[in-house]
């Protein structure tokens, strides 16, 4: 499984802890609102046997840029600055076991992510990012 790195980048030395973090968030931020795209194409081309119950599983897309709005939003307000949120191309997918290694990747990121925030509040709404990504791949592993 490969892991997604949130890696940031800073134009000021002296900034760069802060700058990092903002980036960090940004590109968490981005791969939840892709995470939604991604899943929303694959939920519309899934076929065969099992495929009614990988539909209904991936119609959790539509929570991911809720999750991703929501990040930004508490971040943002907890900072009192606003950050970039980067332009990424999202991943295709073609397959449900597709789909579970990729949420398995942001669900590792999102851990990574969460161990450098300071705030708890972020960190708690993460965990429910990551619970949500649970539901998801026990559907699509167990009743697809």
């Amino acid at each position: 499984m490969k892991e997604i790195v949130f890696k940031g980048t800073a134009p000021k030395k002296e900034k760069m802890t802060e700058i990092s973090l903002d980036s960090q968030v940004g590109e968490c931020a981005e791969h939840l609102m892709n995470a939604a795209k991604s899943l929303h194409k694959l939920h519309l081309k899934i076929k065969g046997q099992g495929s009614f119950a990988a539909h209904s599983a991936l119609q959790a897309y539509d929570e991911f840029h809720d999750f991703s709005d929501s990040l930004v939003e508490s971040y943002q307000g907890a900072v009192c600055r606003i950050i970039v949120i980067p332009d990424n191309v999202s991943k295709p997918l073609n397959t449900v076991q597709e789909a579970i290694t990729f949420l398995e990747d942001i669900k590792m990121s999102i851990t990574t992510l969460q161990s450098k925030l300071p705030f708890s509040e972020i960190v708690n709404d993460l965990d429910m990012v990551k619970s949500k990504i649970n539901s998801v791949k026990y559907k699509l592993e167990f009743l697809s």
